[in-house]
């Protein structure tokens, strides 16, 4: 079959609205699995794939519900969600290979499907030791395969194609050492975030290392805003938005967790305030991860091409070889 250039107006936009739409229905197992590791629920069941020894879709939730064994049924809940997202990673292989030119969005996501796979087998190896230690794993691959998600989401554009294009690619180079380091350190600090929501250790080294996150990211967000390209402006706005509720979750949820003498506030162990911002703080700061990682695949991409562009402009004085000048 021949092959259709990657901007052509007849490849067909399904992958990438596939992707966009695996992209948000990828929120529903991360935001209750985030609810899980809040209540500590992770163990509802001591079996897997099962569910007390019941088919995982026979399995009766609602019974759960109606009793208010709200741990069964937060856990059951996301296995389900689990299921969901792997049928969405299927789905959008499926239409990657038959209506996608460009090998790049092929193997992205057969890349997502093997990260959702291998994210299910986590879990479940999770409940089958009843290791914490892999409890953990789990929720930080979950960050990384949400982050290749989002990457998809970019390169699955037909914007991508023409990125390298105009004026936005001046001094983009002198961008990438910042957004490079960002994600490095916001996955460092995801990584001490997990220790405090597993094992209840690092709890200073995790707010001391928030306040070099929460600069970098500003500050790639400000060189983004200032950079003159449209493009990698909109990434600037996302991650200014992602950090600051990402610190405002934080503090609240120190506050509700550890109370707040000057205010007389006391904190009320798993009230539902606590568990809700402690879970939206854990969802949110896997947005700000992949809002950098984008940041970072847009900015190595317009360096890219700013490279192959000064590769392909003949020296100042030389005649070009190929119209037909000799050296």
């Amino acid at each position: 079959m021949k092959n259709t250039p990657p901007d052509s107006p007849t490849e067909s936009p399904w992958t990438h609205r596939l992707v966009v739409a695996t992209t948000i229905v990828a929120l529903l197992p991360i935001a209750v699995g985030a609810l899980t590791t809040t209540l500590q629920a992770g163990m509802a069941f001591l079996d897997w794939p099962t569910s007390d020894g019941h088919n995982m879709l026979l399995y009766d939730w609602f019974a759960d519900l109606r009793a208010g064994r709200v741990d069964k049924a937060v856990e059951h809940g996301h296995r389900l969600a689990g299921m969901v997202i792997g049928l969405f990673g299927i789905a959008l292989v499926v239409v990657a290979w038959r209506t996608n030119t460009r090998a790049e969005v092929r193997w992205l996501a057969t890349a997502i499907l093997c990260g959702i796979v291998a994210q299910g087998l986590l879990g479940g190896l999770r409940v089958v030791e009843d290791e914490r230690l892999l409890a953990m794993l789990h929720g930080q691959f979950a960050a990384v395969v949400f982050s290749l998600l989002a990457v998809t989401w970019i390169v699955s554009e037909r914007r991508w194609a023409k990125s390298g294009d105009g004026p936005e690619q001046a001094n983009v180079g002198r961008l990438l050492p910042l957004a490079a380091v960002t994600p490095v350190v916001l996955v460092l600090q995801y990584f001490l975030g997990g220790l405090l929501r597993h094992f209840g250790t690092a709890l200073f080294e995790h707010i001391g290392l928030a306040l070099i996150a929460y600069g970098m990211v500003v500050a790639a967000s400000v060189t983004a805003l200032v950079s003159g390209s449209g493009w990698l402006r909109r990434s600037g706005l996302w991650m200014l938005l992602a950090v600051h509720a990402q610190v405002g979750l934080g503090v609240a949820a120190f506050v509700l967790r550890f109370g707040f003498a000057p205010t007389g506030y006391v904190a009320v162990v798993r009230s539902s305030s606590q568990i809700v911002v402690a879970s939206a703080h854990t969802v949110i700061g896997m947005v700000l991860l992949s809002t950098t990682v984008v940041y970072l695949v847009k900015v190595a991409r317009l360096a890219y091409a700013t490279r192959e562009s000064h590769a392909r402009v003949p020296a100042p004085g030389l005649p070009s070889l190929v119209e037909g000048g000799t050296a």
